[in-house]
């Protein structure tokens, strides 16, 4: 349908980056500078934040980035030598992309057509307190699909390693199992929700569609705790 055409080429035009140092993100149309979802979603949290120094900052983020990077290139059809992707091994790549084709195949039976990955969605907002220069907040969803009816559904890919401690977070049969009887579990599942329902609105502010569905697709890798790393398993997953 022409509107659908022209909603994806819209979602598509959008040339937007984050700034250096990956605090805001800028409209490349208009120069404009929006601040991250995540920092005005956790702006009232009374949650310990996001350690760099962290042992497990580097690992966690690298392979994260190589999963979304492997992701987008096999929905685009252009997955390239396993040296590409530095931080996850040949084999991990080889069961991610039997995931991912398993992924499709049910998108196909659903009549959803990935349309566009790594989408940036802007909302106009007062986030004064947070930046005053800042015209309002931005996100980028990872993968969208729409089917014949011009619904859009969004989900959100969330690499977890497959030993967290504590039963903090564990893979389930429908995606993520949140243990509810742990406090952090509790706050991972409102987190993830509270996110996904963000870009939802900010998605229907923009295109003016139904976005019946949001979800989490779960991706398992597993690492040593880094810790407990050799030197060798640390220059892979930190170089």
């Amino acid at each position: 349908l022409q509107f659908i055409e022209e909603i994806v080429a819209e979602l598509e035009a959008i040339d937007a980056r984050l700034a250096e140092e990956a605090s805001v993100y800028i409209d490349g149309r208009t120069n404009q500078t929006y601040v991250r979802t995540t920092t005005w979603m956790n702006q009232d949290s009374t949650e310990e934040g996001f350690d760099p120094n962290s042992p497990w900052a580097a690992p966690s983020s690298n392979i994260g980035n190589s999963v979304d990077e492997f992701t987008r290139d096999f929905f685009d059809g252009a997955l390239r030598s396993p040296e590409a992707y530095p931080h996850i091994s040949e084999e991990i790549q080889a069961a991610l992309a039997q995931e991912l084709a398993a992924l499709e195949q049910q998108f196909v039976a659903k009549g959803e057509k990935v349309i566009a990955k790594d989408v940036v969605l802007f909302n106009d907002m007062d986030v004064s307190n947070l930046d005053q220069s800042a015209a309002g907040v931005a996100g980028t969803v990872d993968l969208l699909t729409v089917d014949k009816d011009g619904n859009f559904r969004i989900y959100d890919m969330k690499t977890i390693r497959n030993a967290i401690e504590g039963g903090r977070l564990r893979e389930g049969k429908k995606g993520l199992d949140y243990n509810r009887r742990n406090k952090r579990g509790k706050e991972l599942e409102q987190k993830h929700q509270k996110q996904l329902s963000t870009y939802r609105m900010m998605l229907m502010n923009q295109i003016g569609s139904q976005v019946p569905e949001i979800a989490i697709i779960p991706i398992t890798v597993a690492y040593p705790s880094p810790v407990n790393m050799t030197s060798t398993q640390q220059n892979s997953l930190t170089a």
